[in-house]
């Protein structure tokens, strides 16, 4: 639920209203923020419920033969990239 409402409140308007007509607000804010939150709730738990869970050893392997190796390699090339744009200026 906390996740829920910080999604909501952070990255789909809050309370605020996605729909006005002339001026006019269709429900409070409140129900708003609940509907909002209601249906991130219902994401959050259907992702939950039909992923599968990865086991702890699998994804320390994915860090450490995957995702560490490809993240120093970003660096190696960003670092390679800029020192050629500022050798050109």
């Amino acid at each position: 639920v906390t996740a829920s409402a910080m999604v909501t409140a952070l990255f789909l308007g809050g309370w605020n209203s996605p729909i006005v007509l002339r001026g006019s607000h269709l429900l409070p804010p409140l129900v708003w923020f609940l509907l909002k939150l209601s249906v991130m709730l219902f994401v959050f738990i259907w992702a939950r419920a039909t992923l599968p869970r990865i086991r702890y050893d699998h994804l320390m392997q994915l860090g450490w033969k995957v995702l560490l190796p490809v993240g120093m390699a970003n660096i190696a090339a960003l670092a390679i990239w800029q020192a050629m744009m500022a050798g050109w200026h």
